[in-house]
């Protein structure tokens, strides 16, 4: 079993759901598990994840889906990216909805489930200002009144996304929720109630409580993070993911010596150095090479040198550390914590960056509690 692994508590999975479920009145949760969840392991918290107000399951590729399915996986799957024609098969095979923003592709759907004697349910993707995916109100307007048509597919749902969810100036955010408005009053004025209504994520929660409507679509949050620290604090979210290795191996460097490749790092006195199993082959960001660092015994070192595939370095100075010692480079231990705030600020990235670039090959162990 490799010593280098991810632990995913699961007290604080749970906390976080019920700490959404609190802010959203009665609203519904769609919990986002696409990206391998964010890198904290799609299928472990698929299993693990459960509450009263879940709704439905949020993917983006009929891919995951499938994973989903074949793992036991009833509840409702949402496709947050509105498929392709051609995945429309495996679409009815395994039982999922899907979004659709492109109105072009109504007919060929609605065809296929025809021919297959399926029946498709579907959200609405409207653009209301993001401009990356949905359809505009002129085509919505064609639409609507047309959707009767589409015998095999049933319109459960209406959706949009917003892009500055996050900001402190919600002046954008108050427009997309304006246009968001008008096709919901477009639609009622046509006699078309649509079950679920949804353009929150993990920032709109927080910070938009006016556009939670029927359902939310938590992400980032469910993980306890958010894309910046304060919004996670006012839920008072906790992080579930912890990243740990050991040291394999420890060398004694005199002042002068290098350690790794294209020597990044000399000595400038005599130190040691641990090797760590673990690089960028496990999703290690290359912008953290001599900018980042690690705990050991509760205390802080850095890590040095050129990060390689599978490897990387810390400068234990001259402390009393064995091999085989416990390593902590995303987390808490002792009474020093390593957040995934710091190191993508360090990497000059966003969080998001830092979760998802883990790779499957990193084992994920979920536990009631971090050790």
């Amino acid at each position: 079993m490799r010593n280098t692994f991810i632990e995913i508590n699961l007290n604080n999975l749970n906390n976080n759901l019920q700490k959404i479920a609190d802010s959203i009145s009665d609203a519904k949760i769609m919990p986002i598990i696409k990206a391998n969840a964010y890198g904290h392991g799609m299928i472990g918290i698929a299993k693990n994840i459960s509450h009263p107000k879940i709704e439905m399951l949020g993917i983006a590729y009929p891919s995951e889906g499938i994973e989903l399915r074949n793992i036991g996986e009833t509840r409702k799957i949402l496709l947050l990216i509105p498929p392709e024609v051609e995945e429309i098969t495996d679409v009815i095979d395994n039982n999922l909805d899907i979004t659709i923003g492109h109105i072009h592709y109504i007919d060929e759907i609605n065809e296929i489930a025809r021919k297959r004697h399926a029946m498709i349910k579907a959200h609405l993707y409207v653009n209301t200002g993001m401009n990356r995916d949905g359809i505009n109100f002129d085509e919505y307007k064609e639409l609507i009144p047309k959707l009767d048509k589409f015998q095999n597919i049933e319109f459960e749902g209406i959706c949009s996304h917003f892009a500055t969810s996050d900001m402190d100036d919600k002046t954008f955010a108050q427009l997309q929720i304006n246009n968001f408005k008008q096709f919901l009053d477009y639609a009622e004025n046509h006699n078309l109630q649509f079950k679920y209504r949804h353009i929150s994520n993990s920032a709109g929660i927080v910070n938009l409580p006016d556009a939670i409507y029927d359902l939310v679509r938590p992400g980032f949050a469910i993980y306890g993070l958010m894309p910046q620290k304060h919004l996670a604090d006012k839920l008072d979210l906790e992080p579930v993911l912890s990243l740990k290795t050991f040291i394999k191996k420890i060398f004694s460097l005199n002042s002068g010596e290098t350690a790794g490749y294209s020597l990044k790092f000399t000595a400038d006195k005599p130190t040691k150095i641990a090797v760590l199993p673990i690089g960028y082959g496990d999703g290690i960001v290359l912008n953290l090479t001599n900018n980042a660092q690690c705990l050991i015994k509760g205390k802080r070192y850095n890590l040095v040198g050129s990060i390689c595939m599978d490897q990387l370095f810390a400068d234990i100075g001259n402390d009393d550390i064995e091999e085989g010692e416990q390593v902590v480079l995303i987390g808490k231990q002792g009474h020093e914590e390593i957040s995934v705030y710091e190191l993508a600020d360090r990497a000059n990235t966003i969080p998001y960056n830092i979760t998802t670039s883990i790779l499957k090959r990193v084992p994920r162990f979920f536990t009631d509690s971090n050790v």
